[in-house]
């Protein structure tokens, strides 16, 4: 899983939602800790 700051995450939210459509695992951090992750949806998959 890689991870990005609330800043960064906010800089580049469209690249990032595609990384995560892809299957890719963000973690998003703030001062250093984890405080959530942008993870692929099933809603929508057939």
């Amino acid at each position: 899983m890689t991870s990005a700051g609330i800043r960064e995450l906010k800089d580049n939210l469209s690249h990032d939602v595609r990384r995560s459509e892809a299957g890719e695992r963000i973690a998003v951090t703030t001062h250093g800790r984890v405080v959530a992750a942008l993870i692929e949806s099933d809603r929508g998959k057939n």
